[in-house]
This record gives C-alpha cells, structure tokens and sequence, in this order.
C-alpha cells in the first residue's frame, strides 16, 4: 500500500502538495482495485481517470516550473513524464481488453512514482530552491 511519508518530501511546497494528492488517488485506486461488489469496475475506471487526471494536473505544473527556472535536465526529466503518460495508457487498454492483472498497473505505478519523486523531483526541486542541482536523499 503506497501512502505518502515524509522521505517523500522535495522541500518544494506546492510540488509536495500535488505529490500527496498524487499519492492519495494512487491509494484510492488501490482501493478501488480492492473491491468485490457490483460497482468494482466501475469504480475502478473512475479511480484510474482520476489518476490520469491528476498526473497531467501535476505534470504540466512540473514541467512549468522548470522551463521557468530553466531546469538543464528538464528534457531527460520530460522524456520521464511522457513515458508515464504513454505506459500507463497501454496498461489501461490493457485492462479494459481484459488482459492485464489489476495488480500490474498498480505496482508499475507504485514503483515509478516513488522512484520518480525520490531520485528525480527530489534533484528538480532543489535546483529550484538553490538555483543549481543537488544529490537526491533516500
């Protein structure tokens, strides 16, 4: 179960914000992925498109800041979001053809987000603080 902690912190208030509401809908969809009762697909869906949802949200904020603060590694750190974006779109067709564990999505999406946010936002954000990037901290 994948919930925000304080290792999760950048240190950047409005980007550890969205990070925990983030979080939070990845949580919802778990929980959503949990259930058994008549609306559980349906629910589901709905989980998912507010993940979706948020992640374009919060990425076209990221990305704002950067291109602001003329980030150097902004493009590496584009090429990231987009892969999230396309990846998770094929996990989505996939599970609406019915052809991919529930499970799956959720763990790619655990992985990457908190890979993500530790090694990647963690370096964004202090080049935005200090003006120049620093080491990412476990």
């Amino acid at each position: 179960m994948m919930l925000w902690n304080p290792t999760f912190a950048t240190g950047n208030h409005v980007v550890d914000e969205q990070h925990r509401k983030l979080f939070q809908r990845v949580y919802e969809l778990q929980k959503a992925m949990q259930r058994q009762d008549a609306d559980a697909v349906k629910e589901m869906l709905r989980a998912l498109t507010a993940v979706s949802v948020y992640v374009e949200v919060h990425f076209t904020m990221e990305e704002g800041l950067m291109r602001a603060a003329g980030y150097p590694d902004l493009p590496r750190h584009l090429e990231q979001h987009t892969y999230l974006r396309s990846h998770v779109e094929g996990l989505v067709d996939r599970y609406k053809k019915k052809d991919l564990r529930p499970g799956e999505l959720l763990d790619f999406l655990e992985r990457w987000l908190a890979r993500h946010v530790q090694e990647d936002d963690k370096v964004m954000a202090g080049y935005l603080r200090q003006g120049q990037p620093r080491e990412a901290t476990a």
